[in-house]
């Protein structure tokens, strides 16, 4: 979960992004990927046609079905409220805010709390 390279890498195969087509079709074909000897990682280029479109995307409804938008940026009132909603959803206690992320994450990172536990942080601890 808090891997965000995992997520990235998801997203960005999600999208057919790398010019590599083995890894757009089946995303376990990084691990087999030989790096050369010489070198201690490996570059994995992206499509050009991928360079100019964000990551993260808003959602748009199109005939009733919902779909990620193409080419339209992520909103923050639209994350901020898939966030409050999946608080709602996992039974928190507290309001579920990206500043609940950063200080949970930051505290896991310093050793005082563990990963699993920063989600009952509030604003107020």
């Amino acid at each position: 979960m808090f891997c965000v390279l995992d997520h990235l890498l998801a997203l960005a195969v999600h999208d057919k992004a790398f010019e590599v087509d083995a890894i757009n079709r089946d995303p376990s074909n990084i691990f087999r990927i030989k790096i050369p000897e010489h070198r201690n990682s490996l570059k994995l280029s992206w499509k050009s046609s991928m360079a100019n479109i964000p990551l993260f995307r808003q959602p748009e409804n199109c005939a009733g079905v919902w779909s990620t938008s193409a080419t339209q940026p992520l909103k923050s009132s639209t994350w901020r409220r898939y966030l409050k909603g999946l608080g709602i959803s996992a039974g928190l206690e507290h309001p579920f805010t990206q500043y609940v992320i950063r200080r949970g994450l930051m505290n896991a990172v310093n050793g005082k709390v563990t990963p699993i536990t920063f989600l009952s942080f509030s604003k107020h601890n």
